[in-house]
């Protein structure tokens, strides 16, 4: 006789495609630097204020401090957006590279473990439950994450 193999509880999809890799990208980000980054253009945002309100125009260095702290707090300010925008860049050459035009990640549920394969290779990863150590939702993933930062990313529309 031959044996049933066990059918998933239920399975979803993730697309690797620029637009998707930006979006897990925001919630991969630790939250330190959520609220660093913004943090650190405030206060420049604020030093540059200081010196442009305090009269301290007759100074002569009181213009390159001016300038630089404008120009870093707007930096500050854009820093996690281009980190973001550098990964998906980085992840989307990596798939022209490999020759692809497109990757889908699939991922299987079971009663007591996960099954995770691409399109991109014949590989096929499977780990319990009990190795995810926490999930995140964004408008329209879910994501399992695993402990080294390493997570799967679901398309919610596709479960």
């Amino acid at each position: 006789m031959s044996e049933m193999l066990e059918q998933p509880r239920f399975s979803g999809n993730f697309s690797h495609t620029k637009k998707s890799l930006l979006e897990i990208g925001y919630a991969a980000l630790p939250l330190y630097t959520k609220i660093l980054y913004p943090l650190l253009g405030l206060f420049l945002m604020g030093m540059g204020l200081y010196y442009l309100l305090g009269n301290w125009y007759k100074d002569t260095h009181y213009y390159i401090v001016l300038i630089m702290s404008f120009a870093m707090s707007l930096f500050s300010f854009s820093r996690l957006t281009l980190y973001v925008h550098k990964f998906a860049d980085r992840t989307m050459k990596r798939i022209d590279e490999m020759g692809h035009s497109d990757i889908v990640s699939h991922t299987a549920f079971f009663e007591d473990h996960f099954v995770t394969s691409s399109t991109d290779s014949e590989d096929t990863h499977t780990a319990a439950y009990d190795h995810l150590i926490r999930m995140q939702q964004t408008k329209h993933f879910i994501l399992l994450w695993r402990p080294q930062k390493l997570y799967h990313a679901i398309e919610k529309e596709s479960l």
